[in-house]
């Protein structure tokens, strides 16, 4: 149990592996985080704008539902809830792409910064202003607006690249 736990908290990038030394918690540094918002910026604006060519009405009642499911997250004040929700929500974005190796990339710079990022849904007003963003993108990508979708993609990651360094500065 304890090696298949090990295996599951590499994966999430929490720990790091070192052959013969031992296993330990993955140290980020805020260099590695500002690097990673850039690289998620790029791909999930990309994404974003290739989803508006391959919705359907079953993945677009998904994403409704993803988004009222995040409304009530916020109305609780359920941090935990929210943040998972919200990592499905851009997860279909991602799926909805076409490209596996763009979601591939972009989940494992997701997981390098579960550390980092975790923290910053626990306020109701960062939730709200998250999902906001969540329903513009949304309304783009129904619409077919590529142009428009992919912008307010790469607005909400840095968007939330500024609410961790707000946060930081406290």
């Amino acid at each position: 149990p304890i090696r298949e736990a090990i295996r599951i908290l590499t994966g999430l990038g929490l720990v790091t592996a070192v052959p013969n030394r031992g296993v330990f918690v993955r140290q980020a540094s805020v260099r590695d985080m500002l690097e990673n918002y850039e690289l998620r910026t790029l791909l999930f604006g990309h994404a974003a704008e290739q989803a508006c060519e391959h919705i359907n009405e079953e993945q677009r009642t998904k994403l409704q539902d993803l988004l009222k499911q995040m409304d009530q997250a916020c109305e609780a004040g359920d941090g935990t809830a929210y943040y998972e929700i919200n990592l499905e929500f851009h997860a279909l974005i991602l799926h909805l792409s076409g490209n596996q190796r763009l979601h591939q990339t972009y989940d494992e710079l997701v997981k390098e910064m579960h550390l980092f990022r975790r923290s910053f849904f626990n306020s109701p007003s960062n939730m709200r202003r998250s999902n906001k963003e969540h329903q513009a993108i949304f309304e783009a990508i129904i619409k077919g607006e590529t142009r428009r979708a992919k912008n307010l993609a790469e607005r909400h990651v840095q968007s939330g690249r500024g609410r961790v360094l707000a946060k930081l500065d406290r």
